[in-house]
């Protein structure tokens, strides 16, 4: 199990390319796979899912991956998303390697269904890569 996402993302050691792009998304998505059952083993929430979208061809990151978590509080959710975009790019906030990881607080349909909202609103920066950051964030989310 991977107990936090890597530091050297800092250094700017991804490179892209379809090959690094595949490794970049699987070692994140098995850290959010970790981290979505570690929440629901803890009871801070009832169930997890995670889903990876790839780049764009043009966009020139490695795609993003996003961990939805179910409150075992009603009507509140929270994701968590990974995401590589380019760093030089002027309208996303994101660290000198292009590695973004931010949290959000959602709301759930009394249907179980989230309510539509873009991954990117009122979306709270976590500029870490520690695992121990990064669950302290999801918890207020969920237990807020």
């Amino acid at each position: 199990m991977t107990q936090s996402l890597r530091a050297d993302y800092w250094t700017g050691s991804i490179g892209i390319d379809p090959e690094t792009n595949a490794a970049f998304l699987h070692e994140v998505r098995q850290f959010l796979e970790a981290l979505g059952l570690a929440f629901v083993t803890k009871q801070l929430a009832k169930s997890f899912d995670v889903k990876e979208q790839l780049p764009a061809r043009a966009g020139g990151g490695a795609g993003h991956v996003v961990l939805y978590l179910v409150s075992t509080k009603d009507g509140i959710g929270a994701t968590l998303i990974v995401a590589h975009r380019p760093a030089q790019n002027p309208f996303v906030e994101a660290r000198p390697d292009g590695l973004q990881v931010h949290a959000q607080k959602r709301e759930i349909n009394p249907d179980g269904l989230w309510k539509s909202e873009t991954l990117w609103n009122n979306a709270i920066t976590i500029p870490s890569t520690d695992r121990v950051v990064i669950e302290a964030v999801l918890t207020d989310i969920l237990v807020g």
